[in-house]
């Protein structure tokens, strides 16, 4: 399934703090001149110019709707042509060299080795350091973008409704059943008919455990995609997180009358990845939604002070 078609957009940006790099702050996009230490940076906000001292705390990756996308940087992997990957590499290995940092003299004279324009290269610079991602250094890609919807919205919202209403019952209508139903609806309201493709394209972004779903199917999508007792992996930290609670061993007393006021509960979220306490929530109340509320709150707001 790809990130298209769960209708959200992939991110494969990391957070960098060197010079040159594009971070965001307080909503503005910077560009890191200057490490002052590990607490500090300078940057060169790219639209009024003026340099600022920022928090390192307070930087984040430049939002997703202020990237320009070149119709690549948010496709899946699977989806690019081996031709783009070719072309992929090359620009990487052209300003591979340059990437920690360079000279305009010693980027002409590598642009001049190895047969670039220098203005050339440092696009793909700029291209490849404002967007976070390898995909980012590909030109920008001409004609329509994946998902992009150019039919009227009526007909768009006929196509959902007889989808609905005949292929995603226990029914199970063929297509062609379907299809029929949308053409006759459509002609109904005097309406351009949409193409059969466009009309398989929607059918085929539903995804299986919805189809399973709502044909009559619920316990083979249960049996398919729901999570089954086994040892869970993870490739890298912070990509899940479990929150799991427990009766500490040791019973607290007053301070006054040392008499026993009870055992208390520890709620601890960890990162399945590196096994680290990522936070935590002590109560002698038992375990509610309150305490894992605790636990993330603890977990992801700043430590600084």
């Amino acid at each position: 399934m790809t990130a298209q078609s769960t209708g959200h957009k992939l991110d494969r940006r990391l957070l960098k703090f060197m010079a040159e790099d594009y971070v965001e702050c307080g909503g503005k996009v910077y560009q890191i001149s200057l490490i002052i230490d590990f607490d500090e940076v300078i940057g060169i906000d790219i639209e009024t110019k003026r340099p600022e001292r920022l928090l390192i705390r307070d930087l984040k990756p430049v939002s997703l709707d202020k990237v320009q996308d070149n119709g690549f940087i948010h496709r899946d992997l699977t989806d690019i042509s081996d031709d783009d990957w070719r072309e992929l590499e090359r620009r990487f290995a052209a300003i591979a060299p340059i990437l920690n940092g360079a000279s305009r003299a010693e980027i002409e004279q590598h642009a001049k080795s190895i047969n670039i324009h220098f203005t050339t290269l440092y696009r793909w610079l700029r291209n490849y350091k404002s967007t976070g991602t390898l995909t980012g250094l590909l030109p920008k890609k001409e004609g329509r973008k994946p998902g992009e919807i150019r039919i009227d919205s009526r007909a768009e919202k006929i196509i959902h409704e007889k989808i609905n209403e005949h292929y995603l019952t226990r029914e199970r209508h063929s297509i062609q059943f379907v299809m029929n139903k949308i053409f006759d609806q459509c002609n109904q309201e005097n309406l351009v008919s949409p193409s059969k493709n466009t009309i398989r394209n929607r059918i085929s972004r539903i995804t299986e455990y919805e189809r399973l779903k709502k044909q009559g199917n619920a316990s083979v999508a249960k049996d398919k995609f729901a999570p089954a007792p086994n040892k869970y992996e993870t490739d890298y930290p912070l990509q899940v997180a479990q929150i799991d609670h427990t009766q500490v061993d040791i019973i607290l007393v007053d301070d006054d009358s040392r008499l026993p006021i009870g055992r208390p509960w520890i709620t601890l979220m960890i990162d399945v990845y590196s096994r680290m306490i990522m936070g935590y929530f002590l109560s002698l109340d038992a375990p509610s939604t309150t305490s894992v509320a605790m636990c993330i709150a603890n977990a992801v707001l700043p430590k600084v002070e």
